[in-house]
């Protein structure tokens, strides 16, 4: 029976790491199949284990391994790591303050750019989306508050958390922290949607601007 018919009839829990590369690879090459590439990808990682550690370079000295299979490769393992890095209590309702502050300073406390992050909750406050809103030095006419309610109003989403770290560490909240705060806050009201808090990230800890009487 073929990969894809296994996974089709069986479920894709059935086939090994090494198969699963298989079929994500697909057809190989005129030097070496799918399979043959997969188990030269397994040996080179010492099965699978450190396949995150393989840069491009690395990668295409395996045989059959060229621009085509090393962007389906690397996009399957950049997958496979955002999708483990969303915490598994985000899908349970009523997420809880500590627990996000604790996973965005683990994302975001020490970038050396200014990231701004916007957590979008539905009623039960499950998680819904995380979005990268802006990069770089921001003040209230730098970030479109329209943007953030677009995004917004794209999913079944109620509530919003937003973010953004601190490189120098300091987490006294800014002028412009606030007047963005003040500003977004305005605009969700407008259209039904709370926004929650606003937490100023640091390299070990967060601030929230709702618990300092800010919002």
């Amino acid at each position: 029976m073929k990969l894809r018919e296994l996974i089709a009839r069986e479920g894709a829990q059935q086939l090994t790491t090494e198969q699963l590369f298989t079929v994500i690879i697909g057809s190989g090459t005129t030097t070496a199949s799918a399979a043959m590439i997969a188990h030269l990808l397994g040996q080179i990682s010492h099965d699978f284990a450190q396949i995150t550690e393989l840069n491009p370079k690395q990668l295409q000295q395996i045989t059959g391994i060229g621009p085509a299979n090393l962007a389906r490769i690397l996009a399957v393992i950049e997958l496979s790591q955002r999708l483990s890095a969303t915490p598994a209590h985000w899908k349970q309702p009523n997420v809880t303050l500590p627990n996000l502050g604790t996973y965005l300073v683990r994302e975001y406390g020490d970038l050396l750019q200014e990231q701004l992050v916007g957590v979008f909750l539905d009623v039960h406050q499950c998680v819904l989306a995380e979005k990268c809103l802006f990069r770089g030095t921001y003040n209230h006419t730098t970030v479109d508050c329209r943007e953030v309610i677009r995004l917004a109003l794209q999913m079944p989403c109620a509530q919003i958390i937003i973010a953004h770290n601190h490189p120098s560490n300091n987490l006294i909240p800014s002028k412009a922290d606030r007047e963005f705060t003040q500003n977004l806050q305005t605009c969700c009201r407008l259209f039904q949607l709370e926004l929650l808090d606003h937490l100023i990230l640091g390299q070990r800890s967060f601030v929230s601007l709702k618990e300092k009487g800010l919002m």
